[in-house]
């Protein structure tokens, strides 16, 4: 996160130069500058993000390996994290979507189905 990039730079390894990437590039682009502020060594972009990077056959790191931060700016299912298995959230998921179905049967709520 943009607020806690001091501490996220002061958590991984000294390093000669800083190369910044995400999915894309587009991201990474905005905090160049900052990390510029925060450092004395030289900070690049990856051009065209990770995607680039493996489109080019480059070796990768699988899983959440040497983040400096946690990744708390992501979108999560609701079943992850926790002990719910996917399977549930399935289920939960097909009978919210049955449930203007089920209302257009039952005559007794009183909610107008749109």
């Amino acid at each position: 996160m943009r607020a806690d990039l001091k501490q996220a730079l002061e958590k991984i390894p000294a390093a000669d130069r800083y190369v910044l990437t995400c999915g894309s590039s587009r991201l990474a682009r905005f905090a160049v500058a900052d990390v510029e502020a925060l450092t004395d060594k030289p900070v690049f972009l990856l051009d065209g993000g990770t995607a680039s990077w493996i489109k080019a056959g480059l070796p990768l790191e699988h899983g959440e390996s040497r983040l400096a931060s946690p990744r708390i700016d992501r979108y999560r299912r609701p079943y992850e994290g926790t002990d719910a298995p996917r399977e549930a959230m399935q289920a939960y998921l097909d009978w919210e979507s049955g449930l203007v179905e089920q209302l257009g049967r039952d005559g007794t709520h009183g909610f107008y189905v749109i």
